[in-house]
């Protein structure tokens, strides 16, 4: 494992200078929005390193070659681990001056896109204009004297992000970021993935779903057996079930309340207000987008969950079993927000497709563990998991003879 900069202030950390890495990948009930990122690294005492210097975390390309040959797939689909922004540093001395063993310092980095929020510049909120555009307008570096802010991917048409809608004079329609990331992402129900290379891309639900889908035909689902335990899953709350009212603009620039949940006539049902009619859509994208969006959050708040579940990398890299390799590599390429799949050895309440909100990769000179945060598809795209078919006999639960795909499939 390394950790560099090439910049202004270029340093290497390499596997004598590492003691430990923890890197954390979203949340744990964050299902729409911008997500979190951050690295964290301790290091051997007093290295060259600078705050607000672009930071970067990878296997090196040997060691990445390495586990290539074993697990298979390419060095590029899991090679990298992190790339932000270098925020401190704390540095413990135990009394060794000019002794590196002596003392320790830790590196606490997180994603360039996290100084946004600190940034002084504004947007402008220009009706008829694309959403996207104005996310793409902060995302600039020019702009924001943040070198290394990403251009932003769009993983669906631009017309199921929608238009902005108002009639704001020119002094009102200024927006911040944190502004925009709440109106135009959080409200609207889209999901901004930060890749392990840094970059970000905005998943409107329905994109999450197809993205899940692709998935599910070549992945191998994840077995109880490949899971440390205990694995703890739960219903997270006790509320009662309640109605969404959404407030959204259709495609003539007209404003319509649409109302969705477990009985929308029974005026007894406790009701949460949702209001996105400074977006408009010029087709009917925006109400399946938010009946999606207010199903999935009542969907989190009563539905089964597993908020985490920790794999032991090293035991699937170096396992003689092929089925565990293959999952050693699909886990190493694993972005947020990325579909996981659980086989049908779980409990019945937990089989099948999840989302993975929250990644947390600790790694240290004898261990490299994973711990992920899923949430139910049910939860976050408003649909039922669908069928996942066994990949291996333990997660069968039918006959052998039964079974008509080719064996070691």
């Amino acid at each position: 494992m390394s950790v560099w900069n090439d910049d202004a202030e270029p340093f290497f950390l390499g596997d004598h200078d590492l003691q430990s890495i923890t890197i954390n990948r979203g949340s744990d009930g964050s299902v729409f929005g911008e997500q979190e990122h951050t690295l964290e690294v301790t290091t051997t005492f007093l290295q060259k390193v600078r705050t607000d210097e672009p930071i970067a975390c990878a296997i090196t390309d040997y060691g990445a070659q390495q586990i290539v040959n074993r697990i298979g797939g390419t060095v590029a689909s899991i090679k990298n681990r992190f790339f932000g922004r270098i925020g401190r540093q704390v540095i413990t001395d135990h009394g060794g001056i000019g002794d590196a063993a002596k003392g320790s310092t830790t590196v606490y980095a997180s994603k360039w896109q996290s100084q946004l929020r600190n940034s002084e510049r504004v947007g402008n909120q220009i009706d008829g204009e694309q959403v996207m555009y104005l996310f793409q307008h902060f995302m600039r570096p020019e702009g924001s004297n943040l070198p290394h802010l990403p251009d932003p991917l769009f993983t669906a048409p631009s017309s199921h992000y929608g238009h902005l809608s108002n009639d704001l004079d020119l002094g009102a329609a200024k927006i911040t970021y944190a502004e925009f990331a709440t109106k135009y992402l959080e409200a609207p129900g889209y999901y901004v993935q930060n890749t392990r290379a840094g970059h970000d891309r905005v998943f409107t639900i329905e994109r999450m779903w197809s993205h899940a889908h692709d998935d599910l035909r070549t992945h191998r689902p994840l077995s109880r057996s490949q899971v440390l335990a205990p694995a703890q899953w739960d219903q997270p709350t006790e509320d009662r079930p309640r109605n969404h009212s959404v407030l959204y603009t259709n495609a003539l620039g007209n404003v319509r309340r649409k109302t969705i949940g477990p009985d929308p006539a029974d005026v007894r049902v406790p009701v949460t207000e949702h209001d996105v009619s400074h977006i408009k859509y010029v087709n009917e994208y925006q109400p399946t987008q938010m009946n999606i969006a207010m199903y999935s959050q009542e969907r989190t708040n009563s539905g089964y969950r597993i908020p985490e579940v920790e794999v032991d990398l090293l035991r699937l890299i170096t396992s003689d079993r092929r089925v565990d390799r293959d999952q050693a590599q699909q886990l190493l390429a694993l972005e947020m927000g990325n579909a996981v799949f659980l086989s049908n050895d779980w409990n019945h309440n937990l089989v099948g497709m999840h989302f993975a909100l929250g990644i947390k990769e600790k790694i240290t000179p004898d261990a490299w563990n994973i711990t992920l945060s899923l949430m139910p598809a049910i939860a976050v795209v408003g649909h039922w998991s669908p069928e996942i078919p066994p990949h291996i006999w333990d997660s069968a639960r039918y006959a052998w003879d039964t079974e008509t795909r080719p064996w070691n499939h």
